[in-house]
């Protein structure tokens, strides 16, 4: 998977570029936020984005032009408004993809509102690694017969099965739980990164403690959200699929 590339202007004061940064930390994507126009127009000639947020107020016409042309050549980039003021939009010309105004919402809301906005394919192919079969059951029963995407799911009961079918086969995206019989998720997680493999991972822990995150974080990126959470239900948990699916 291309490593994707997000750019974002906006004002100085803003916390938009914080909050980007805080919600892109779990992919290995490359973020680059700017307050100055001119330095933006210039990574946009270097950078060739994935992902542009930025505030309509700020766009000149000669940049609005750059990111027409960019629209017309690049049709998969995906543009959105930070709004400085309604209507900001509407006067640059641009077709935005989505409008954030305001403070940055919770990362939850954020992630559900972006991810219904990004190029994903039409059929993912998605490993469950998890000794519990009642978990299996209920993932396999949850994306069985869904469409925008439609989900290819495959399941191993243990982290040597699911390591051996990462090493074998495609997949877009693992979700491992962190503990299983014979390897760990953490184990599966780090010999697949050792190994190059960079399949997007999300990973299950009963509760997430400080100390194992940091350790999940040494071996690379990947999502981690707890079993039971309001994070892992199974309606926060598509919108993060389709996040980790294009970014991870």
């Amino acid at each position: 998977m291309p490593q994707r590339r997000i750019l974002a202007l906006d004002n100085p004061a803003s916390p938009w570029p914080m909050f980007l940064r805080e919600f892109l930390e779990d992919t290995p994507s490359l973020f680059y936020a700017f307050d100055e126009p001119v330095r933006f127009s210039a990574a946009l000639d270097r950078a060739l984005p994935d992902l542009i947020f930025a505030n309509p107020a700020l766009l000149s016409r000669a940049l609005c032009q750059k990111l027409k042309v960019i629209r017309e050549t690049r049709p998969t980039v995906r543009f959105f408004a930070l709004e400085s003021a309604p209507g900001e939009a509407v006067k640059s010309g641009l077709e935005f993809e989505g409008f954030f105004s305001g403070p940055p919402p919770a990362l939850s809301e954020f992630q559900k509102s972006l991810s219904a906005k990004l190029p994903i394919p039409e059929k993912l192919r998605l490993l469950v690694v998890d000794d519990e079969e009642e978990i299996r059951r209920m993932l396999g029963d949850y994306f069985q017969n869904r469409v925008n995407p439609i989900f290819e799911v495959h399941f191993a009961s243990d982290g040597a099965e699911g390591l051996g079918r990462l090493e074998r086969e495609t997949f877009d995206l693992a979700m491992l739980d962190i503990k299983m019989p014979v390897m760990d998720g953490r184990e599966v997680f780090g010999s697949l990164r050792r190994s190059g493999n960079q399949t997007p991972v999300i990973i299950f822990f009963a509760a997430v403690f400080g100390d194992e995150l940091a350790e999940i974080r040494k071996i690379g990126k990947a999502a981690v959200v707890e079993k039971g959470s309001g994070q892992s239900a199974l309606g926060e948990l598509l919108p993060l699929i389709k996040k980790m699916a294009f970014l991870g």
